[in-house]
């Protein structure tokens, strides 16, 4: 079965909410045009990581409202990326999957950063991000996330086949990046669609990638403002896993 994914790799200004809402909404349309089954954002792409995110969520319902009435509009799937989203007094940083009949689920960041002060910031989630559709199960973590290979070899113990990672990663660290999410594929032998954001400051160091459960990079874009456009052939997990069934020798 072949997959067609969709990454739109944005700059995000953290100080213009409404222009970065503006802006998704343009290049969500632009990604439409490849008939996408599947598209991911980046990690708080509606506000970045503002001053102010603690009162940032209230940009989330309009973001929200957007990837909803796409989803529906253009019968795909979508991870949203991630939201500030309050909840009982505690801030998220959460994505929110959609289908064309609704939200799908959601999947709060486990590891929050302390160099970004997302501790003070953010309440840390504590489920895994695992969903079902289109004929395979998905699992998605967050930026930060990718650091701590128990958490993925955990979803990979449930069965998913495709890792999807939102982020806002720097530039100084893309190199980490890189090797980070291969591994992550090799190890897990799972694609991975990895989407991540720039900056006008440079900050943010983009390449976002499609990653093969070999290890091999299908698709990527250096550090400038674009949607990353792949066909994933998903036989690729199985004959992978076949070859070299280093799943079967897990230890619990």
């Amino acid at each position: 079965m072949n997959l067609r994914v969709s990454l739109i790799q944005m700059e995000v200004d953290n100080k213009d909410a409404d222009a970065n809402l503006k802006k998704a909404a343009e290049m969500l349309e632009e990604a439409s045009k490849y008939s996408p089954d599947v598209i991911v954002l980046p990690e708080l792409w509606i506000t970045g990581y503002a001053e102010n995110l603690q009162e940032s969520y209230i940009y989330s319902l309009s973001a929200d409202n957007l990837l909803r009435a796409f989803s529906s509009s253009q019968s795909c799937f979508i991870f949203g990326g991630s939201l500030p989203v309050k909840e009982n007094g505690n801030l998220y940083n959460e994505c929110r999957v959609y289908s064309p009949e609704g939200l799908l689920g959601i999947y709060r960041k486990v590891h929050l950063i302390p160099l970004l002060k997302e501790p003070e910031i953010f309440t840390p989630g504590s489920s895994l991000g695992i969903f079902d559709f289109l004929g395979t199960r998905w699992g998605v973590v967050i930026c930060y996330d990718i650091r701590f290979p128990e958490l993925m070899r955990e979803m990979v113990k449930f069965g998913i086949e495709i890792l999807v990672v939102p982020a806002e990663w720097p530039s100084s660290r893309i190199e980490h990046w890189r090797a980070l999410l291969r591994a992550r594929a090799i190890e897990n032998q799972v694609f991975v669609l990895a989407c991540n954001a720039i900056s006008s400051d440079s900050f943010l160091g983009g390449n976002s990638m499609v990653i093969d459960p070999w290890g091999e990079i299908e698709a990527s874009l250096g550090r400038v403002e674009g949607i990353l456009n792949c066909e994933i052939d998903l036989k690729k997990v199985k004959k992978v896993r076949e070859e070299l069934p280093v799943l079967d020798d897990l230890i619990s």
